[in-house]
């Protein structure tokens, strides 16, 4: 039953609850430069059936065939297992407008800005021209 929620929660969910987090300045600032940096953030979300707790490592690797590129995992405490990868090539003007939505974001905490980024992340995630997912649950 927890593999299926945390499945569920992969195909429906994890865009929202890592953007729901404001990004940090150093983050921006290395996505602005398209530097090679990485942030953790450790989540966990409440169900019925006992809590998820993930971790979820997010690394900018730098530019490839001018497109930034990153990579994300998630990790499930209660799996021990790595359960989504997805690896990013964005785009310069999708880049810049996610950068600026970020930084306004920190600023203002302003819902309309979160809810725009969400909407571009999320679109994002199921662009395979843009990203690739791989979900790693086991059977």
């Amino acid at each position: 039953m927890k593999k299926n929620f945390i499945l569920f929660f992969l195909l429906f969910g994890i865009a929202t609850v890592a953007q729901n987090s404001v990004y940090t300045p150093s983050h921006v600032q290395h996505l602005k430069n398209c530097s090679p940096y990485t942030e953790e953030y450790l989540t966990r979300i409440p169900a019925e059936n006992g809590d998820l707790n993930l971790r979820s490592t997010e690394t900018i690797v730098g530019w490839l065939n001018s497109k930034c590129v990153t990579k994300s995992s998630v990790y499930s405490y209660e799996l021990g297992q790595e359960i989504v990868s997805t690896k990013c090539s964005i785009p310069k003007e999708k880049l810049n407008s996610l950068i600026e939505k970020m930084t306004v974001l920190n600023k203002s905490n302003d819902e309309n800005v979160r809810k725009s980024l969400n909407n571009d992340l999320s679109s994002m995630i199921k662009d395979p021209s843009i990203c690739k997912v791989k979900n790693l649950i086991s059977q």
